[in-house]
């Protein structure tokens, strides 16, 4: 809790996943979270705190990866989209610069899509990181996967980092 303020956990349901703080205020399932910026009646009126810096998405599939985007996107971006018009106003005040993602498996196992990953390399001012302490051995294994799965493995790959992100970009999504 000393890196982040706000959670959401990212699953296409509502598993509750027995860690410490899941229930803390600030902590949203992504059926919460996703129904409030796509403007579902029942969670339209949930009101997150969107004041601090960081964010942290729990899970690494494409809900997760929605919940994130709308987190670090420009305001510019989202104003094209079908987002609802409170979550557009809630998100033109966001103090969020950060978003850290979190998955319990490796860059093979990531859930996620081509397309979802290569969205956030197309969004402007948004800096896409991704940690993983296996990617050599990911690159040795590349050539023995199927095509689809070895573009997203290599494309996650490319932006691996240490963990630095460039001072000139302070949106980031890791």
């Amino acid at each position: 809790k000393q890196w982040y303020q706000r959670r959401v956990r990212g699953a296409g349901s509502d598993n509750r996943l027995g860690i410490e703080g899941e229930y803390a205020e600030g902590c949203y399932t992504s059926s919460q979270f996703v129904g409030w910026f796509n403007g579902v009646p029942e969670h339209s009126d949930l009101a997150p705190d969107l004041s601090s810096e960081c964010a942290v998405v729990i899970g690494h599939g494409n809900v997760a990866l929605d919940c994130a985007r709308v987190l670090v996107a420009p305001l510019a971006h989202l104003e094209k989209t079908d987002i609802s018009d409170h979550a557009l106003e809630a998100l033109r005040n966001k103090g969020v610069k950060r978003v850290r993602v979190f998955g319990r498996r490796d860059i093979l196992q990531f859930q996620g899509t081509i397309k979802e990953v290569r969205e956030f390399t197309k969004l402007a001012g948004v800096q896409l990181k991704v940690k993983s302490d296996n990617t050599e051995d990911v690159r040795g294994l590349a050539h023995s996967i199927p095509r689809a799965r070895k573009r997203l493995t290599d494309l996650l790959v490319k932006h691996s980092s240490n963990g630095e992100v460039s001072p000139s970009n302070p949106r980031t999504l890791r």
